[in-house]
């Protein structure tokens, strides 16, 4: 059977602690491991996550020997860079992945893919705006977003945020927090 046709949007992602919660500290793992029927139509739209900052926002994997993975669809996120962005899960240079630069990664693992609209927070100096795909905002710091207050997971953005309304759909970029905040009132 094949592995498709997954969304995952308006969510918010955080507390991922690879001390805390013995995981690999991850916040997308998009692997595959077969020869037939690949990895194929993933979106990934308006979320707000934030990895473990010492790890990975993505994790690739698929052997070279495998078709590619198609129809990858990243936008209007919200997201944390992590240290290591997009990195590769093993298999050394048989894997898509294995040069774990963002720019090459992503069309050597997905021949069809759509990475443009999001914020990527904190991109450290390995891996400069230069080495991602084209389209994409880069803001220094969570601070640089602007958001209600971050530090008590408060993700909303503020009406000065340069990234309100900024989804290549005119929404804010990454998740409708008072949709999410709406849903879940009252749930413990």
């Amino acid at each position: 059977m094949a592995g498709g046709r997954y969304s995952i949007h308006d969510v918010t992602i955080d507390d991922v602690d690879t001390s805390a919660y013995q995981g690999t500290g991850t916040l997308f793992l998009l692997a595959n491991g077969w020869p037939a029927n690949v990895l194929h139509s993933i979106a990934i739209n308006h979320v707000t996550g934030f990895p473990d900052s010492d790890k990975h926002l993505f994790t690739l994997l698929n052997d070279l020997s495998n078709p590619d993975m198609t129809d990858l669809s990243f936008t209007n996120n919200l997201v944390l860079a992590a240290r290591y962005p997009v990195w590769s899960a093993g298999g050394g240079s048989t894997n898509c992945a294995y040069y774990n630069i963002p720019s090459k990664s992503v069309p050597k693992c997905f021949s069809t893919y759509s990475f443009k609209g999001n914020g990527i927070i904190a991109a450290s100096s390995a891996f400069p705006p230069s080495l991602w795909p084209t389209g994409n905002y880069f803001p220094i710091d969570a601070g640089a977003v602007e958001f209600a207050n971050f530090a008590s997971g408060d993700y909303r953005l503020l009406n000065g945020s340069r990234y309100k309304n900024a989804g290549t759909d005119g929404r804010d970029l990454g998740a409708d927090i008072n949709a999410l905040n709406s849903a879940t009132l009252g749930v413990k």
